[in-house]
Formats: C-alpha cells, structure tokens, sequence
C-alpha cells in the first residue's frame, strides 16, 4: 500500500503516529495546510514526500508518487474532483458519525438535535460532502446523560480505534463498499448551528425536543445554547444525571 495522508489537528496527529509506528513504509506522502501552525511536530518516515496543500500541484504528486490510497485524517476542507481522480483506488474519509446520519459539520450537535443513531464511519470520498460508500462503521451508544461534549469526546476515541481495528483490512483491500442511502440521512454546514442553538421563549415544543436541543450544546469549551428576553442575551446548558 502507498498511502497519502492529509493530516490536521491532534486527531490527524494521533492517526499518522499510528501509521507511522505500525506501517512507516506504507506512508509515501504527507499534506497539511499552510494555516495549520502545529505541522512543525509531524513525525516524517524516511523518503516521504511532506508538502504545503495546493489542489493542482498536490495532486500531480500523487500521480506521480503512484498513491493507492488518500487518507483524509480530520481535514477541514471539501477535497475535490482534481485530487480525488489522482490516487488509484481513490480518497477515504474518518467521519465521527453513523453515516448517513450527521454528515457535514457539528455531528455531536446534530446528532442529539434529530436524535438519531450515533457512531463513526470510514468511507470513500466522492463529489457529494461525506456523501461517499461506506466501508467501515461502528455505533456508539449514548445516553441522557451525554451532551454534545461527551459525543464529541466519545467519536474521537473510537474513530482511532476503529480505524487501526480496521486498516489492515484497508491495506489488503478485504472490504465491501456500501452505497450511501443520503435521503435516509441528514446535512448540515457549519453556518447552520448559530441559528439552530437559539431557543425562542415562545416557540411551541416538547419537554424532549428542548432538552435534546440544550444538552447539545452543553460543554466546557463550546458556546453553549441562548434566547434573548427584552433585548438581553442569555447562555443556557442542562445538566441531565441519571438517578441512583
């Protein structure tokens, strides 16, 4: 297997130390973005091509390194047509959710918000975001205790370990590809969540869809859910314990 790997953030980091410790061969190409200031700390295997992302530029070395396989190991940007026609098998995705459910951006969020089924996929990439076959899944059980932190949390735990359960199968080419049923899903572009996180004091619902909406956005780090009464702004979580 000659693998491409576009990494970014400390979850790309995870995956290509994975790669690197268990299959250093296998790693023929490195990408990052020229934005991503912690590229610096990437462990490089000896004869890897490391480059700055350009769609045109990267994708003739691709040709040209004679690439099986594109690894997309938490990449922030939509990969297109030019990059995903250069490798020869062609693009794999880590996406934290149970594709076609939550594809796009905000998962932990979406997911509680449409209270659907929740997990980790891998998946070949194609032209439609997150759109792509599906090869490797596994769900994730979530209480009325999670949030959208905890999802968060809990997806980027068992995407490593789905991934490194799933890889050699990967490089042996032992898997099946399923077609995405998309209609049976949902998207969501990251313009969206802002919106969707006000709750509007007057605005008929129930009891679980106002609760599935806060504890969504209920985090240590994330902004969490607001309405506004009388012009004044107010931030709003949930803390939901299971009783002993």
């Amino acid at each position: 297997m000659r693998l491409s790997i576009f990494v970014e953030s400390e979850m790309g980091l995870r995956i290509l130390r994975f790669l690197v410790n268990n299959y250093p061969d296998h790693v023929k190409q490195i990408v990052v973005r020229k934005e991503w200031t912690e590229a610096a700390s990437l462990p490089v295997p000896p004869s890897c091509h490391y480059e700055i992302f350009d769609e045109q530029r990267t994708a003739q070395h691709i040709r040209e390194l004679e690439i099986d396989l594109v690894l997309l190991a938490w990449w922030p940007n939509i990969i297109k047509k030019s990059v995903i026609e250069s490798a020869k098998i062609g693009v794999i995705n880590l996406h934290p959710s149970l594709l076609p459910h939550n594809r796009g951006k905000n998962y932990w969020f979406w997911n509680l918000v449409e209270d659907v089924p929740y997990g980790v996929s891998i998946h070949f990439v194609d032209t439609a975001v997150d759109g792509g076959d599906i090869i490797f899944q596994r769900e994730i059980t979530k209480t009325w205790e999670d949030t959208g932190q905890t999802l968060f949390d809990k997806a980027k735990i068992e995407i490593l370990s789905l991934f490194a359960e799933s890889y050699p199968k990967l490089a042996n080419s032992d898997y099946r590809r399923t077609r995405q049923e998309i209609d049976q899903g949902s998207y969501h572009h990251s313009s969206e969540l802002e919106a969707a996180s006000e709750i509007i004091l007057n605005k008929q619902t129930t009891a679980r869809e106002l609760l599935n909406l806060l504890r969504a956005r209920t985090s240590k780090t994330f902004r969490q859910c607001y309405f506004v009464d009388d012009g004044v702004e107010y931030e709003v979580g949930v803390d939901i314990r299971k009783k002993s």
